[in-house]
């Protein structure tokens, strides 16, 4: 088996028998932790049974070690492994909050950015999310997919503030990497950016960023060749919590796995497998076709009908109010009703961020993605 290395680190490789042997689906990420360690080395540590690995470990002094190849999965991002080159961090012990990275840490850690993203094609950019797409991509930090008591909006939010996503541990509370790194992350950016010679640019709208859904909606009751296929993809795709019987009827173990996966996802809980259900099963690997009967129609979006330029009205109003609430970064709009070129700017960017179609109308796809970033439409 092959092993990619950072050309930068110290080849310290975890015993092939304690690691799950697989490899990265796509390189979508490099996550940050802090390892709660004061020890000049983890291998020891890692190189035992049931101990979740990482790839990298950089030393307060700079110095990188590597315990995993970045072409097969370390285990240290839960849900995030196949598409994560993990890195701990010395330090942490005492008061990880307000502890930064050490200045040879942050050159350390640009350094290594740099490498993957030349490497492994990571994007250049910062992540906004754990959630499957766009949005989670480039360098990232652990809290991202973490669930617990964090700020309700801005850079120290944790997973279910930013309105779900991928679990990067099953633990609930887990600061890590702390307030003082995560507020360093802009600094190894900007870094990495230099040593690559580039000026960071944003990425480019994706007109479409998923396929059309390729079955009519499922739910509780269809049957058939689709209902099939759904059940043997999940359990495929899925096996830790999807061990269905493939009988091609959406029953009560069906349903309770697609709210499953909803939940994990980050989306609506309603064991509806309509268009985006569909979409995010395809982007996490699963393949559905097939045609089936007995569904019942998807429930109508909660929030109110499609705006876009030139609405006006209290629902505007809720919009403006709520954008400028859960998204101050990029949302500072006149709460005036009034539907004009500074509200479609910001639903385009939010649309951006959440890998939607970006085309201004606040629609269902659009209204429900709102919905789990926290904003409360009427």
């Amino acid at each position: 088996m092959t092993s990619k290395r950072y050309p930068g680190a110290l080849w310290r490789p975890i015993a092939a028998r304690y690691l799950p042997g697989t490899r990265i689906v796509s390189h979508e990420r490099m996550n940050l932790h802090v390892a709660v360690s004061e020890s000049a080395s983890l291998r020891g540590f890692f190189n035992q049974p049931k101990r979740p690995s990482s790839h990298f470990y950089v030393r307060k002094d700079g110095i990188v070690e590597q315990y995993v190849g970045t072409d097969y999965r370390a285990e240290a991002d839960l849900e995030g492994n196949a598409t994560t080159i993990s890195v701990e961090t010395q330090g942490g012990v005492r008061n990880a909050n307000a502890e930064p990275w050490t200045p040879e840490q942050v050159e350390a850690l640009a350094q290594l950015f740099a490498w993957a993203v030349r490497e492994h094609g990571i994007e250049l950019r910062i992540a906004d999310d754990s959630r499957p797409g766009a949005s989670s991509r480039g360098l990232s930090w652990h809290r991202l997919g973490i669930d617990g008591n964090f700020p309700s909006s801005g850079l120290l939010a944790g997973r279910r503030q930013r309105g779900g996503g991928m679990r990067y541990s099953s633990a609930s509370g887990k600061i890590c990497p702390g307030d003082a790194k995560i507020r360093q992350v802009s600094e190894i950016f900007a870094r990495a950016s230099e040593i690559l010679g580039e000026t960071p640019k944003k990425p480019e709208p994706v007109p479409n960023p998923a396929p059309k859904p390729s079955v009519s909606v499922l739910s509780l009751g269809s049957t058939g060749s689709a209902v099939k296929v759904l059940q043997r993809e999940m359990n495929r795709v899925f096996p830790a919590y999807s061990r269905l019987k493939v009988d091609g009827s959406f029953g009560r173990s069906t349903d309770r796995v697609v709210r499953e996966f909803q939940r994990r996802a980050g989306l609506e809980v309603d064991g509806y497998v309509g268009p985006a259900t569909q979409e995010a099963l395809t982007r996490h690997g699963v393949r559905l076709s097939g045609s089936a009967s007995g569904s019942k129609p998807a429930p109508k979006p909660k929030a109110s009908s499609v705006l876009s330029r030139g609405s006006s009205g209290s629902a505007v109003r809720t919009l403006q109010r709520e954008l400028n609430r859960v998204f101050p970064a990029y949302s500072r709009l006149a709460v005036d009703g009034h539907f004009g070129p500074a509200t479609e700017k910001a639903v385009r960017e939010f649309q951006r961020r959440a890998g939607l179609k970006v085309d201004g109308y606040v629609g269902p796809a659009t209204q429900a993605a709102l919905r789990r970033h926290g904003v409360k439409l009427k």
